[in-house]
């Protein structure tokens, strides 16, 4: 039992040292402090100055009836920006789920349209990901970054879809108007079944994962159970996996931290609201990670710290 402990142990240790090949994953919220016309900063310190970064976002709740606009990251005076590719002013209060890798690595590159890789109104992808493997899972998300390098922005929606006789993903506008050299793409690739027209907003995984986020602790929390908004974590899984799973909320002793998956209350920290290493085996599909708080008596939030969670994800064989 010691053994498999420090094992454990060693692999988290492992795991979190090389953070920057993993997702950080954070909810972006449009607000009068953060939002410029079409683009919104992302406030994470490890993007500021960083411009290889791998990122994606999909609109939470009405967000896309709200903005009903493609968007994709832009690259501007040093920071990340969620915007709109049509540059139409976003609204305050669209939400966005936002995933960053800090670093590109062999699943999670950019990809750069030229007059080599076009093909048609297509631009195709060469990679050794990608080639051949018809049931990868792969997210897009246009990548503007003009001062780093000559950049030309589509305006349009954009999906990646499958060429079965050239054995190769290709990226093309949804309406069918052509894409033309210098435009980007943020592509993270993942092993597992096709979606619909081969794309997919969620996170499928092959390997070994992380996923983080860190929110501010909000407004004062009445009695009750209440879900912890910012410690939600969407995931889909490829294969079975062991999920390691930590949170915390600092606060008063008289909350309760509760973790449910899927719906189902299976932890409850009851003495500290800190829950540490928690694992659990699932199978593959969808599985939503959620935080719930318990209040025997109404917290004002100046009392609260802050909140984080993170989920490691290990494909079992």
């Amino acid at each position: 039992m010691k053994i498999s402990k420090i094992i454990i142990g060693l692999l988290i240790l492992a795991i979190l040292s090389a953070v920057n090949s993993y997702a950080q994953e954070i909810t972006l919220t449009t607000t009068e402090k953060n939002l410029t016309a079409s683009k919104a900063i992302i406030e994470m310190p490890s993007l500021s100055g960083n411009q290889d970064a791998i990122i994606t976002a999909t609109p939470l709740g009405e967000t896309a009836k709200l903005n009903p606009h493609p968007i994709g990251a832009w690259y501007y005076n040093g920071k990340w920006n969620i915007f709109n590719t049509d540059h139409a002013n976003l609204p305050i209060g669209a939400k966005f789920k936002v995933q960053v890798f800090l670093k590109p690595d062999k699943n999670h590159f950019l990809h750069l349209v030229t007059r080599e890789n076009l093909i048609g109104d297509s631009s195709y992808l060469n990679n050794p990901a990608l080639n051949n493997n018809p049931k990868a899972v792969v997210a897009i998300f246009q990548n503007h970054a003009p001062e780093t390098r000559s950049a030309a922005l589509n305006k349009y929606e954009a999906k990646a879809e499958y060429d079965s006789s050239a054995g190769k993903w290709y990226i093309k506008n949804v309406n069918g108007e052509r894409m033309f050299p210098d435009m980007a793409y943020n592509i993270v690739v993942s092993s597992g079944s096709q979606g619909t027209n081969g794309t997919t907003s969620s996170t499928s995984l092959s390997g070994v994962e992380t996923y983080f986020k860190n929110a501010s602790p909000g407004n004062t929390i009445p009695v009750g159970s209440l879900l912890i908004d910012g410690m939600t974590h969407d995931i889909v899984l490829a294969k079975k996996s062991r999920l390691i799973i930590s949170g915390m909320l600092n606060s008063p002793a008289q909350l309760e931290l509760w973790l449910k998956i899927d719906g189902s209350r299976v932890y409850i920290a009851k003495s500290a609201t800190v829950i540490s290493n928690f694992m659990i085996d699932l199978d593959p599909g969808n599985h939503t990670i959620e935080f719930w708080r318990f209040s025997y008596s109404p917290v004002n939030g100046n009392d609260l710290n802050g909140k984080s969670s993170s989920v490691i994800v290990i494909p079992l064989n």
